[in-house]
């Protein structure tokens, strides 16, 4: 842990939580699981409450494991989860008190071995603004068009 961390301090630092791999030579270490806490404080109050189900506390996961991630954020429940990431994951956390709250988990293994491109695009669209039907745009994450399902 950083010598800098104080309570209430928001500062991204390792967590004993983390995992750690060596390269191919006796290199410099390479971080597997990196957490970026919310709230550090809070965090590790509550460390047994996040960690027990959630596998997940607030902030940002980035984990580069090829294989094993945990069900982020408790989604295992989730009907369209076809099963824990695998592969680059990004996942990005609500909560504080020791309870979740919303989540977006990013996985390079959801598409499924398919070799889709996610990109941020431009969308056409429209919205109510002042009450007056008004066209703009929105800014949205999509693959390039396809035919056949990943599922």
């Amino acid at each position: 842990m950083s010598p800098n961390t104080g309570p209430g301090q928001n500062i991204a630092v390792d967590t004993p939580a983390n995992v750690a791999q060596r390269g191919p030579s006796a290199g410099a270490r390479v971080p597997a699981v990196e957490i970026f806490h919310t709230n550090l404080g809070d965090s590790l109050t509550y460390s047994s409450a996040y960690t027990a189900t959630n596998a997940a506390f607030p902030g940002i996961t980035l984990d580069l494991r090829p294989s094993g991630q945990p069900f982020y954020g408790n989604d295992s429940s989730d009907p369209e989860v076809k099963g824990a990431p695998a592969g680059a994951t990004i996942h990005l956390q609500d909560g504080a008190g020791g309870t979740l709250k919303g989540s977006i988990t990013i996985s390079i293994g959801m598409l499924n071995g398919k070799t889709h491109k996610i990109t941020l695009r431009e969308i056409d669209s429209c919205q109510i603004v002042d009450g007056v039907l008004t066209p703009g745009y929105r800014l949205i994450v999509c693959s390039e068009f396809y035919t056949t399902s990943i599922a």
